[in-house]
């Protein structure tokens, strides 16, 4: 997971689109909801470093984005 999630903060997708980051941060709470849901707390701690992942990615692209224009 460590490599994967490290991945994802380096290079998050290709085309950077907002939503992408927005659909990626959406799945991670219902990945959390679903780690409550069944006791597997394990979940969570993967849906937080890939939340992480996922917000830096998105903050990336807000700053790119206003530095473009």
């Amino acid at each position: 997971m460590g490599c994967q999630v490290c991945e994802l903060v380096r290079r998050p997708t290709i085309r950077r689109l907002w939503w992408g980051f927005a659909i990626g941060l959406a799945a991670q709470l219902l990945w959390v909801a679903y780690a409550l849901t069944t006791h597997q707390l394990g979940f969570i701690l993967s849906a937080t470093g890939y939340g992480t992942a996922y917000a830096i990615g998105a903050r990336e692209w807000w700053r790119t984005r206003e530095a473009d224009q």
